[in-house]
């Protein structure tokens, strides 16, 4: 199955890996890097389409 990735409201993505809604990944860009959280899984004609919205991280300290 292929997969692919949606950041905000960005085009999908494909990629190797399979995430699990929650799961806090960084993405890497030209601009920099950020933490984006899978927030959604669906599956469209054969493709698992993962969507992610950009993040933050908090520490306990």
């Amino acid at each position: 199955m292929d997969k692919y990735n949606v950041y905000g409201k960005g085009k999908p993505a494909k990629t190797k890996y399979e995430y699990k809604i929650g799961e806090i990944i960084m993405l890497y860009t030209s601009n920099g890097h950020y933490p984006v959280k899978c927030i959604n899984k669906k599956v469209v004609d054969g493709k698992l389409i993962q969507y992610f919205n950009k993040g933050r991280t908090a520490s306990d300290y």
